[in-house]
């Protein structure tokens, strides 16, 4: 109760039910951990007490969606198919290694922490991972989804996705969108989410414009974050 797999560390999504102190205990274990929907008037007090304690944490935004609202913008953009050119590569069933870790190194080379390639194919967590490839074969675009809460949770019909991620030699195509796009109505139609959350730093227009255009919008209040007991941003 009150923990989750936030897919590279344990993380929580109820920070008094676990108590911050055991949070801290966590990651100074492993060297991270995730705040998850954390509503904002919590937030400058956390991160005052990881700071003392000599760790960074940061936040992001929290954008959402109900089946309501985003499938249906999602759906159109989804419909209309990928740039000519690209395709889709199926990781829904019992993909390999070497694809795996393609993704991963993809996630790397663009900024991105990857996950790993359990929770990538779904065996960890009930997820899915979407990727688009060239002529050539080579990828251009990924975008992940999954059931992150458990049931002890007052979120465990919520949707996490991320990983959007464009090759920069395919930029400015709306392809973070529809990649995007492709990961929200895989949770609603596929992970049988009702709600669809993204985290986004308050300084990365693109992406907040990427998700904003799949149908989600600013929650007034909840936040996520990444502590590490390092100096450098885990993640962008």
């Amino acid at each position: 109760p009150g923990l989750y797999s936030a897919g590279r560390m344990v993380s929580t999504d109820d920070v008094d039910r676990v108590g911050l102190e055991a949070c801290i205990a966590m990651l100074e274990a492993d060297g991270g951990f995730g705040f998850r929907l954390v509503h904002e008037d919590r937030t400058a007090a956390i991160s005052a007490l990881l700071a003392a304690r000599g760790h960074r944490l940061d936040w992001w935004d929290t954008f959402v969606g109900s089946a309501d609202d985003a499938l249906g913008v999602s759906k159109r953009i989804v419909a209309q198919g990928p740039p000519q050119g690209l395709s889709h590569i199926d990781l829904s069933t019992n993909p390999s290694e070497a694809c795996l870790e393609r993704v991963q190194a993809f996630l790397a080379e663009n900024g991105l922490a990857p996950f790993s390639r359990s929770t990538l194919a779904g065996k960890t967590v009930n997820g899915r991972t979407l990727a688009l490839v060239d002529e050539q074969g080579d990828l251009v675009a990924t975008s992940f989804a999954y059931m992150p809460h458990n049931s002890f949770s007052p979120f465990h019909t919520y949707a996490w996705g991320g990983l959007a991620a464009v090759s920069p030699t395919h930029r400015g195509k709306s392809l973070g969108i529809y990649i995007n796009a492709c990961a929200a109505v895989t949770a609603f139609e596929q992970l049988g989410a009702t709600v669809c959350y993204e985290q986004v730093a308050a300084t990365n227009i693109p992406s907040r414009r990427m998700v904003e255009a799949c149908g989600l919008t600013l929650h007034p209040y909840l936040k996520s974050g990444l502590a590490s007991t390092g100096t450098e941003k885990f993640t962008r």
